[in-house]
């Protein structure tokens, strides 16, 4: 008998930093222990992420940070340069509408949807320009798609956002709809 078993913060962490090459979590950890913190946070020390694998990586994020800044860290490390994590409180970014709880990470999201090229053609010219259209489509299953599409909606504006949320509606609306009543 199988049973739905709902993902942890820490789940999510895990799947995401599975997904990225040796050298691409090596640039990670290394990212991680130079990236700008809120007050009263420190790093985690280098010497306990130099050999650390995914699930060690998740669990010292979430010991040193706590569940929802631990999302929040590994999110702005994966942004890349530039990018902090010493202002207030906020929520994970995700397309407008689409009411995500703020320690929820957009795993939900990438995890679930099953049509992104749909989704992307959606967004083809208006949003997403050929080069980024088939960077998304160069990676090999859905959630990295997914991933990688998410990873360019960091930088949109609010209607780009929007634009994303339209087209999950046309293409994903159960799952959409699933998700705004959580």
């Amino acid at each position: 008998v199988g049973r739905d078993i709902k993902k942890t913060r820490r789940d999510h962490l895990v799947d995401t930093l599975k997904n990225l090459t040796k050298i691409e979590l090596k640039e990670f950890n290394s990212k991680l222990t130079d990236i700008e913190l809120k007050e009263d946070y420190t790093h985690i020390p280098r010497g306990e992420l130099e050999r650390a694998e995914c699930v060690e990586i998740a669990t010292l994020l979430i010991s040193h940070y706590g569940k929802a800044y631990g999302v929040e860290v590994a999110i702005s490390v994966k942004r890349g340069p530039g990018n902090s994590v010493a202002s207030g409180p906020g929520t994970t970014a995700s397309p407008a509408g689409i009411r995500q709880h703020p320690q929820t990470p957009p795993g939900a999201l990438i995890q679930r949807v099953t049509l992104v090229e749909g989704v992307m053609d959606k967004l083809l010219g208006d949003v997403l320009d050929n080069e980024e259209y088939q960077t998304i489509k160069a990676e090999r299953t859905n959630p990295m798609k997914m991933r990688k599409l998410y990873e360019f909606t960091l930088s949109w504006n609010k209607y780009c956002k929007d634009q994303l949320y339209e087209a999950l509606k046309d293409k994903c609306k159960f799952l959409v709809k699933d998700l705004e009543e959580e």
